[in-house]
């Protein structure tokens, strides 16, 4: 048996039907030192996760690491029983187009997607997906409870060692109030914020200590605008800009007592739950046109059942779905729901708790259903 191992093809950083500009394939100049123009380190880092797994199976290897199109082909030619594409969202398209290519020039090897697939499910053997993806349900398709991501111990406690003099001056209890921005089908506009504020400033008035908000990558001028124009006087506030170094986010989820998170954002909401912290949702309204979206994809994925109208809408779900019309939508809603479910989470104006048990351990599930792939059972 043999593994192939692969990034995504180049070429990076151009404007193509593949890819933007901006999207360069440096750690450092894309994200880290992007703003310090001619200091700012140019390197590609090579794909650690990829030499890793390879040093890792007892099986023989190759990696491509930031291959051509062209090579990536010429590798296949070769055969190979299981090939593993390391990609990010923004690199979908590679990926989809890469698994084309394996299709076509390598089809017995089996395709497994981490993730979301935009188009045509039927391209994968198996699908792994978190539960706000709206995925018909098929044989392929492994739903988890929760998304897969952590956060990283190290990294929290060097940061909150850090900040722990200015911290540790705040009259306890620190409420984190964690914010993303608008995304669809939700709304996040200026009123939505000033009842953020009046909510939190409820907390306040009942735990008493400090309110310390945290804004995002993401979060709009006209959400960070209404937060320091309306900030209650006693509040900390954290306005994140391109190249900062003094984010307090990791040292908040050590140094926090109770966190407010904006429903939009799922890695936050995750890596508080992942800390065991109590935590409050605020759910976003959803824009009218947002809702009717969101209800008409549901329907496209009703449970098995003989209705006329069920089984209409699966036939429409399958056709839309198989002809690349629609793409497979996400329902954010769905992680709330599991997290307050599950005891990790409250609706913002609910009383606090604390987790009693740890987020769900799923890998060994999912090395279970692979295995049983590549065996052949499944």
């Amino acid at each position: 048996m043999k593994l192939l191992l692969t990034s995504v093809f180049g070429p990076y950083g151009v404007d193509d039907e593949y890819g933007e500009k901006e999207n360069k394939m440096e750690l450092f100049h894309n994200q880290v030192t992007r703003e310090q123009g001619i200091f700012s380190y140019r390197f590609n880092h090579a794909s650690q996760g990829l030499y890793f797994m390879a040093g890792n199976v007892d099986m023989p290897t190759t990696i491509l690491d930031f291959p051509t199109f062209k090579r990536f082909k010429k590798e296949l030619r070769k055969g190979y029983d299981y090939i593993g594409i390391s990609f990010i969202i923004p690199n979908f398209n590679k990926a989809r187009k890469m698994a084309q290519s394996i299709r076509e020039l390598s089809p017995k090897t089996k395709i497994i997607l981490l993730g979301r697939p935009r188009r045509w499910i039927d391209s994968f053997d198996l699908v792994i997906t978190p539960p706000q993806y709206h995925l018909p349900d098929l044989p392929q398709v492994m739903r988890l409870s929760l998304p897969l991501m952590r956060t990283d111990s190290e990294a929290v406690s060097r940061s909150a060692k850090a900040w722990a003099p200015s911290l540790e001056l705040l009259p306890r209890p620190i409420i984190a109030v964690l914010i993303g921005s608008a995304t669809r089908p939700f709304r996040f506009d200026a009123k939505i914020t000033r009842e953020l504020l009046t909510q939190c400033s409820r907390l306040q008035s009942r735990y008493g200590g400090s309110l310390y908000f945290s804004t995002s990558r993401r979060t709009s001028a006209d959400i960070v605008n209404t937060l320091r124009a309306q900030l209650p006087g006693t509040a900390q506030i954290f306005e994140w800009r391109q190249g900062c170094t003094d984010n307090p986010y990791l040292a908040l989820l050590e140094h926090a007592d109770y966190f407010v998170v904006t429903g939009d954002s799922v890695s936050m909401m995750i890596e508080v739950a992942d800390r065991g912290k109590p935590m409050a949702i605020f759910q976003l309204p959803a824009s009218r046109l947002g809702l009717i979206w969101l209800s008409f994809t549901r329907q496209l994925h009703a449970r098995p059942d003989h209705t006329t109208c069920n089984r209409l809408f699966r036939w429409m779900g399958r056709l839309l779905y198989q002809s690349g019309v629609v793409g497979f939508s996400r329902d954010l809603t769905q992680i709330h729901k599991t997290l307050i479910d599950g005891g990790f989470a409250v609706r913002l104006g609910e009383t606090f708790n604390t987790p009693s048990r740890g987020l769900p351990d799923e890998l060994d599930r999912i090395r279970q259903r692979i295995l049983e792939l590549l065996a052949g059972t499944c």
